[in-house]
């Protein structure tokens, strides 16, 4: 099927394990109910859900996104944030 389609991405903070739907419209409410269920087939509690409307995850992401990738250790990066692996960046070079 040719077209639009949103992935509905639902990640447990702590493990980092993923849950996901694919669909053709937006809506979200299901996908999170059968997200909670799938992740206490696994044993996870979900406590809360962060960005609660549209325009909250709209303004947080950008602030995500830089905390990611500047300031959060990964693993698969020695425990270093992931633009650490970037070696062309404007100032990273003398």
């Amino acid at each position: 099927m040719a077209g639009i389609a949103f992935v509905h991405t639902v990640i447990d903070d702590h493990s980092r394990i993923a849950y996901a739907e694919i669909h053709t419209d937006e809506t979200a409410a299901a996908v999170l109910r059968r997200a909670v269920a799938w992740f206490a087939d696994r044993g996870v509690t979900v406590e809360r859900v962060l960005y609660p409307s549209e325009t909250s995850r709209r303004a947080a992401l950008p602030g995500w996104l830089h905390f990611s990738n500047h300031h959060r250790p990964h693993s698969s990066t020695g425990g270093k944030p992931p633009v650490t692996r970037l070696t062309n960046l404007p100032g990273h070079h003398s």
